[in-house]
């Protein structure tokens, strides 16, 4: 499965502006480290992706001028695209070429639908995210006293209305979120905003054939303007490997990014996108009995195979008092029937082995 990475704040109007107002600023969408102090990628997602397509100048920028909560995902997008998983993409040129289509699409669905619950949802979700870092973090800097200022003391210099391109820049997050509330014209200005970067993306999507991978707290907008069957599909199959990792794997993050190029070419990688895919057809329930589960029978199967390999041994033994032989012998028979026997029990699991070796082990 193919996905598009969104660039933040894409639309007609920004693609000859050089306004760098915020730190997402045509940048790739990102995760929460589990500190909450930097972006990461979301781990999950890019492991049931089989390639991504990336706009050539978000790449430009994030290699070369960034934020630097943005180093983390910087590494890791710099490893994909050498090694052949990323593709990059003129977006800008496409958008351009499409700007009537696009401001036609915004006008249109301005007029045709009411968006105040899917903005509603929109803005809840991203005020989430904020009150996530800004929990994890402000107690944290305070006691460190260095000179990089935390995700949660950045993301407070740019708020919602920034980020968002709402209209008022200089509102404080507070504000804007009681104008978008009380005043009908400044909510119609911001939800503009929004379904222009929408559109552009939608339309994006259409050119490039394949879905998109945006932030979440537009993913109601998307839900209410996409049919598609693999735009459907790729929402499905991203919901359902967050779920498993959230129950299986909380912590993952691997140890490097050439960890994840490695897991991504490990044939294993087809065995975990199968189970996300029995999930998103309803097979499977990703919860805290199948996690508990898979980890007796993991168990269970280590156990079995440490005793298979001693009684393997012991039966052994005689053919080790083989003269010149029996030594090399004993081993590589025990190292035949053995190897068999581990190759069988663990096979069910191999996606669980794939994950759990390529954790980081020091994350905290």
């Amino acid at each position: 499965m193919d996905a598009m990475l969104t660039s933040f704040g894409l639309t007609p109007s920004s693609v000859t502006s050089d306004r760098r107002g915020s730190i997402f600023d045509r940048m790739p969408p990102a995760a929460l480290d589990l500190t909450g102090q930097y972006l990461t990628p979301d781990y999950a997602v890019l492991l049931v992706c089989d390639h991504l397509v990336m706009d050539s100048e978000a790449f430009d920028r994030l290699t070369h001028d960034r934020h630097w909560s943005y180093n983390a995902i910087a590494e890791v997008i710099r490893a994909l695209e050498a090694e052949g998983f990323l593709r990059l993409e003129d977006y800008s040129t496409r958008v351009v070429r499409a700007k009537t289509r696009i401001e036609q699409n915004v006008s249109t669905a301005l007029e045709l639908s009411d968006w105040n619950k899917t903005f509603e949802e929109s803005v809840a979700i991203w005020q989430a995210f904020l009150d996530v870092v800004r929990d994890a973090v402000i107690a944290l800097w305070k006691r460190r006293g260095d000179e990089e200022l935390p995700l949660a003391i950045e993301l407070d210099r740019f708020m919602s209305a920034q980020l968002h391109e709402g209209g008022a820049t200089e509102l404080s997050d507070d504000l804007w979120r009681e104008h978008i509330a009380t005043r009908p014209d400044f909510r119609r200005a911001a939800l503009a905003a929004y379904l222009a970067y929408v559109e552009t993306n939608i339309e994006l999507s259409r050119q490039l054939g394949i879905p998109i991978y945006d932030w979440e707290d537009y993913k109601p907008f998307y839900d209410s303007r996409l049919r598609q069957i693999d735009q459907r599909q790729f929402n499905k199959v991203t919901r359902e490997v967050r779920q498993l990792f959230s129950v299986s794997f909380p912590e993952f993050q691997p140890r490097t990014p050439s960890t994840l190029v490695k897991m991504l070419n490990d044939k294993r990688i087809g065995q975990l996108r199968g189970l996300v895919s029995s999930a998103a057809r309803g097979e499977i329930t990703f919860d805290r009995q199948f996690a508990v589960r898979t980890l007796l029978e993991v168990l269970n199967s280590e156990r079995r195979i440490a005793r298979f390999r001693s009684i393997a041994s012991y039966a052994l033994l005689p053919v080790g008092f083989v003269p010149l032989v029996g030594t090399p012998l004993a081993k590589a028979a025990e190292e035949t029937i053995g190897g068999s026997y581990e190759r069988a029990m663990r096979e069910p699991f191999q996606w669980f082995y794939l994950i759990s070796e390529s954790q980081r082990h020091d994350s905290a």
